[in-house]
């Protein structure tokens, strides 16, 4: 039951993160520099052009960070809930984890002084 305690706090925390580091907004950001990327005269400028490309590069990987950790916390909720003790252990571990990369996120903001107390 602890495990689903910790797996709901890490959601609340990363869902608030979500919002301080505007996840939705770096999202509509990286869809206006893909657009961009494909457009045929992206290499008319190629300083722009690699500019475009590196700030693209740089949100998907924001992106891919928060969607796999959401992923991670969605995973380990639904083993959780159904309380095989054969999976205990690894889910523990998973928690751990999950735990690690969740503080590590929230100091991060800290340090940028974005942090939204939550």
């Amino acid at each position: 039951q602890d495990i689903i305690a910790q797996l709901t706090q890490c959601n609340k925390t990363i869902q608030t993160l979500m919002g301080v580091f505007d996840l939705l907004g770096k999202r509509e950001q990286l869809a206006v520099l893909e657009k961009q990327s494909a457009a045929p005269s992206l290499w008319d400028n190629p300083d722009k052009a690699r500019q475009v490309l590196k700030q693209a590069a740089s949100l998907s990987e924001d992106v891919k960070l928060w969607d796999a950790l959401t992923t991670r916390i969605s995973d380990a909720s639904e083993l959780a809930q159904l309380q095989d003790e054969s999976l205990r252990t690894e889910l523990e571990l998973e928690v751990s984890a999950i735990t690690a990369t969740t503080s590590r996120l929230d100091f991060e903001t800290i340090l940028r002084g974005d942090h939204a107390a939550g």
